[in-house]
């Protein structure tokens, strides 16, 4: 009788600290990059994210797919989007003619949602995820730096610029001072220095929580995190030329306004004002880029912008004479010839093209950009939605969730670093030997980011955060005290209301 209670009393949530362990080691395997293929991070996300559900079935159940849903269901319409792009016809593509990038926007998801509902699990801890993943890109990041150094030397991009390798009597199709070795799939091959330099410059941001961590009282992890940040900036160092130079520069600021915001407590007002004042000066360049790449034959050509930008100097290097904006240029041109606002056809939007044969052009350098290629305007729409969703988000959890203020920069600062370095220099065609498109969105950084923002968006509609009712506005306006509520607050009146 005994034994017929135990096992009508078991279930799965028993193994909480199991499901635990099992997440920080797929979050190691991830950031590690051992074996960086799109097939292994799709089909452990699944996997993963049904562990979850399993064990987590009682959150699960509880939350619903109202607060999830509207989180989930964008990335799930971004991944077909770009399941259907025609870019599947270009042999050179990582899931060329294959079925299973049907099967990608479901891994997309899965990861996405494990990151939100092991953030309910009390057994997980930010802080261990944070050193496991910032453990396994210095490993990677450490490795890649010795081989690049044992075949070439320091500071080569300096000393051999203009100096080529050559396989078979034939030059390689970039000189070594634009090309790195990076593990990948159990084997170390020649890629872009913007990609390799990619892993370094987020290591950079491990320098973020050591304003906040006491080194009497946390010596190891102040240690470790001190350790990742030197090999970050020593990798670049080493690496250096004039590009990576510039991307350092960037990030540097990036860093600096991160650890100026979150040291002195600068209040929300000021934040909010900031990412107003960075949100406006974006749309600004972004909408005065688009009408001046057009270029094409098209009605959408404004030939007296392109004139004003071309006799300017200034605004002529900064809108078509340098490296960065000269690929934006040919995809928002591509984009928009002949009025094909909705690229080629929905999903994928294509400048050089033919009834067979579809081409992708060079990466611009971008994720943004890159896709327009990758999803077409309605699939970068669905990106942009969540990437806005999801960034208010993390300044929430960080304003308002009760994890400690190291993590809660390191998340903000890991974010951020990526995404913006993404934007300016991430390589969607990485290999200097074969032209392989392996677009951000089949990248292991892409997969620890959604898996943050999951876990961020959790932590912030559960946190005690203000919520300003729109009734108490007008009140306040007309005289009356403000109304602010709390969300735990709102929580107890609505299971008030059930109740009754």
């Amino acid at each position: 009788m005994r034994e017929e209670n135990k096992a009508s009393n078991f279930n799965l949530s028993q193994f909480g600290r199991v499901l635990v362990f099992v997440v920080l080691e797929v979050l190691a395997l991830f950031a590690s990059s051992i074996w960086n293929s799109i097939y292994l991070y799709t089909i452990v996300s699944i996997l993963l994210v049904v562990l979850v559900i399993a064990v987590m079935f009682q959150q699960v159940k509880k939350d619903g797919l109202s607060n999830i849903g509207f989180f989930l269901f964008p990335i799930l319409v971004y991944g077909f989007l770009s399941a259907i792009s025609y870019l599947y016809l270009d042999p050179n593509f990582a899931l060329s003619n294959s079925w299973f990038r049907f099967i990608v926007p479901f891994g997309l998801v899965g990861f996405a949602a494990a990151g939100y509902y092991i953030a309910s699990n009390q057994d997980f801890k930010i802080g261990h995820a944070l050193l496991v993943i910032y453990s396994g890109i210095a490993f990677l990041t450490f490795l890649n730096l010795i081989v690049t150094m044992v075949q070439f030397v320091p500071f080569y991009t300096i000393r051999y610029a203009n100096y080529y390798l050559y396989y078979d009597g034939s030059p390689s199709p970039v000189p070594v001072s634009e090309m790195a070795y990076f593990l990948t799939n159990f084997s170390f091959e020649e890629v872009s220095l913007s990609y390799f330099t990619f892993y370094p410059m987020i290591l950079l941001t491990a320098f973020l929580p050591l304003s906040f961590i006491s080194y009497s009282k946390q010596k190891k992890t102040f240690v470790a995190y001190l350790s990742f940040g030197i090999l970050g900036l020593l990798t670049i160092i080493l690496t250096i030329n004039k590009f990576t130079l510039l991307y350092l520069f960037v990030i540097a600021v990036v860093i600096a306004l991160i650890n100026i915001f979150t040291k002195f407590n600068l209040k929300t007002k000021w934040l909010k004002v900031t990412m107003k004042i960075i949100g406006g000066l974006a749309i600004a360049g972004f909408v005065l880029l688009l009408l001046n790449a057009q270029d094409s034959v098209s009605t959408f050509r404004l030939s007296f912008l392109r004139d004003l930008t071309t006799k300017n100097a200034l605004f002529d290097r900064l809108f078509n004479s340098n490296r960065l904006v000269s690929g934006y240029n040919a995809i928002l041109d591509g984009t928009f010839t002949n009025v094909k606002i909705l690229g080629y056809p929905i999903a994928g939007a294509y400048q050089n093209f033919g009834m067979m044969t579809w081409v992708f052009n060079d990466s611009s350098n971008s994720f943004f950009f890159d896709s327009f290629f990758v999803s077409g305007l309605f699939g970068t729409g669905f990106l942009v939605f969540v990437l806005i969703m999801c960034i208010r988000h993390v300044f929430f959890y960080y304003m308002y969730s009760t994890d400690k203020k190291e993590d809660k920069v390191l998340v903000i600062g890991f974010i951020l670093v990526s995404l913006i370095y993404s934007f300016i220099a991430f390589d969607a065609t990485p290999y200097v030997f074969y032209n392989s498109i392996v677009p951000f969105y089949m990248n292991n950084i892409f997969f620890i980011i959604i898996f943050l923002f999951g876990y961020c968006l959790f932590k912030s509609l559960n946190s005690n955060r203000p919520i300003v009712v729109k009734k108490a506005i007008k009140e306040e306006k007309e005289g009356t005290p403000l109304i602010v509520t709390t969300t735990e607050e709102k929580k107890e009146e609505k299971k008030n209301e059930e109740s009754k």
